[in-house]
């Protein structure tokens, strides 16, 4: 099954640029990178200079195309519809709140044959989470008519907020004996404990969706069959002492 997924988000990027379309952000080193399907690019700052993700979008065909992106989902932002301080650019106009299913922006970019949009498009989330918890927006790019309506969906990403672990999230686990070699992880969690732990694993939405039991010394808990994101570990010792830290599962 996943390599049938992994097929799938490769032939849908491959569909896309097929066409002659090139979607690409920025990476952290400066670098042009294309953007795959369902890819999902985190966060850890609200920083403008460390959190904006550029959009680029090329026009490589010989035909005028033209595009909107379709705002799919917002996690952990309530303010939805208001001033959710943020900014989503296209061509120069800049909104500051977006609202599940639209479209922006209102007026389709138009790229004639070889031509880029504005260099400075981008989205940048600047708000914090409920209580520091995630923020997460889910697009997709859409070829639309000259009307705006849809006439192909072609390429989906998603935008985290991820906030990392704090000095003192650390300290409060090794005060009850329980030690982590990261928090960031990507098929297991590695967690060292002076006595027996339990553990729950938390969603953003508050679900419980992995427990384990820590027994005395190290050992890797798996957590392979989860999606990439962001998860609060709560750590309970036998004397009912508890402690939680965010884990980010890429």
């Amino acid at each position: 099954m996943k390599k049938l997924i992994l097929f799938a988000a490769f032939a849908f990027s491959y569909f896309a640029q097929a066409q002659g379309i090139a979607f690409t952000t920025v990476n952290a080193n400066g670098e042009e990178v294309a953007i795959a399907d369902n890819q999902v690019f985190n966060y850890s700052t609200l920083a403008e200079s460390t959190a904006k993700m550029l959009i680029h979008v090329k026009n490589n065909s010989t035909e005028s195309f033209r595009f909107k992106v379709r705002v799919d989902d917002i996690t952990g932002n309530p303010e939805t519809g208001t001033n959710m301080n943020l900014q989503f650019c296209f061509s120069q106009l800049c909104y500051f709140s977006v609202i599940e299913g639209n479209k922006y922006p209102n007026n389709p970019v138009v790229l004639a044959p070889g031509a880029s949009n504005d260099p400075t498009d981008h989205f940048w989330n600047a708000y914090a989470g409920v209580d520091g918890a995630p923020v997460s927006y889910s697009f997709t790019f859409l070829e639309v008519d000259a009307s705006g309506n849809t006439t192909q969906e072609l390429i989906s990403f998603t935008y985290n907020y991820q906030p990392t672990a704090s000095v003192s999230d650390f300290t409060s686990l090794k005060n009850m004996g329980v030690t982590l070699s990261s928090t960031v992880v990507k098929n297991q969690l590695d967690v060292t404990a002076d006595d027996n732990v339990t553990m729950e694993l938390y969603n953003i939405n508050g679900q419980i969706v992995k427990t384990a039991a820590i027994a005395q010394g190290t050992q890797a808990v798996d957590l392979s069959s989860l999606s990439a994101a962001v998860y609060i570990a709560s750590f309970t010792t036998q004397d009912n002492r508890t402690s939680k830290i965010r884990i980010v599962k890429n």
